[in-house]
């Protein structure tokens, strides 16, 4: 499953919006307290993603956006 996730960093309060195109493929918007700095940001969004879809950190990888507010994450189920 591919999940495209839009990031807002440096929030006051982590909060989840999703939407599901369709089975497979979803759009997410993810808002955290990590500032966008050395990987913190994309680390607390793979445990906010792991903790949601309830599997674990290892079957989370990040596909694109390492460095952007769009991102795109494979999740193995």
């Amino acid at each position: 499953m591919i999940i495209k996730i839009k990031v807002h960093p440096k929030s006051k309060k982590i909060e989840i919006k999703k939407s599901e195109l369709n089975e497979v493929d979803g759009v997410w918007e993810i808002w955290i307290k990590s500032p966008p700095e050395k990987n913190k940001a994309n680390e607390e969004v793979i445990q906010i993603v792991s903790n949601e879809l309830k599997v674990p950190k290892s079957k989370i990888t990040l596909v694109t956006g390492s460095k952007s507010r769009i991102k795109r994450f494979r999740v193995d189920i």
